[in-house]
């Protein structure tokens, strides 16, 4: 099978897991619904193929295993959630997201703050019953409590919202660290803890992920300005508009695009060192070069 080809197999198997994990809650109807509509709202998947990404790379036989595919489905809880809260009107205030209405515009403030605060517990729920070594699901556990909470992910969304004070190119980095390299750090890790990655190659790790989220973040920056709301699924020029201080507005447009690619380039470079070239090295060209 082509490289191309486990990414479309992979999200297929993904998005109908995703369905299925909320389909079984014991819960209203709304809430489920409010949680399902935006799981399954679209979207790259990109984390979770990053997790499947690195276990395929070890042995594809492995992504076989139902256990994989909800410790990656766990990561997308996350994410999801997040971007629920993100769009809410005392954040981002957002109309659109992934080309549909967000999930507040649809079902409420409360029952959207429900639906991710829902999304963001369960990921837990998720990963404490898997089928693996406890080492692993602690791992998990532990890494993911810390990436997605005050001094992960949280605490860069918090930094955010303060984003106009900010002036430097540093500042915003730190932002970015947490906001977006926090959780792509959570997908890695995953992975590396499922196939037991050495500790030498998972320190390496962390500089390739370093490098995966700020590129990321400052390819998300320039799509806000040159994207139409049809290319990116989101608001047209919502950055602009919440007055926040991005990359391009920093470095200009065509320093943003070379340093985006600088950190791309840095973080293939350290991916194909540990795993070769694969699935996860073509999915860091597709995602941040090609």
């Amino acid at each position: 099978m082509e490289i191309i080809n486990y990414f479309q197999e992979y999200k297929k198997v993904i998005n109908k897991r995703l369905n299925e994990l909320v389909s079984q809650y014991n819960v209203s109807e709304t809430l489920k619904n409010a949680m399902k509509y935006s799981l399954s709202a679209g979207g790259k998947r990109i984390r979770p193929l990053i997790t499947l990404s690195i276990i395929h790379d070890a042995n594809k036989a492995f992504v076989n295993n139902q256990c994989y595919i909800d410790l990656a489905c766990a990561v997308e809880f996350i994410h999801t959630y997040s971007l629920i809260h993100d769009d809410l009107p005392a954040m981002d205030n957002s109309d659109y997201r992934r080309g549909n209405l967000t999930n507040h515009r649809v079902y409420g403030d409360g029952m959207a703050i429900l639906a991710g605060d829902g999304l963001l517990t369960e990921a837990f729920n998720i990963i404490s019953h898997l089928d693996l070594e406890d080492s692993v699901k602690i791992n998990c556990i532990k890494a993911l409590s810390k990436l997605a909470g005050a001094n992960g992910m949280v605490g860069g969304q918090a930094l955010d919202i303060m984003n106009n004070e900010i002036s430097t190119i540093d500042e915003l980095e730190a932002i970015n660290y947490h906001k977006t390299h926090d959780l792509f750090l959570a997908s890695f890790l995953f992975g590396a803890y499922s196939i037991h990655l050495d500790l030498t190659s998972i320190n390496k790790l962390y500089d390739c992920v370093k490098y995966f989220g700020l590129s990321f973040q400052i390819n998300d920056d320039l799509n806000d300005i040159l994207a139409s709301s049809v290319e990116t699924g989101k608001d047209e020029n919502k950055d602009e508009k919440n007055n926040k201080i991005t990359y391009p507005k920093v470095l200009g447009i065509e320093d943003s695009r070379n340093l985006s690619l600088e950190y791309a380039n840095k973080a293939l470079e350290i991916a194909s060192e540990i795993f070769g070239e694969g699935l996860l090295t073509k999915l860091i060209k597709t995602t941040l070069i090609m």
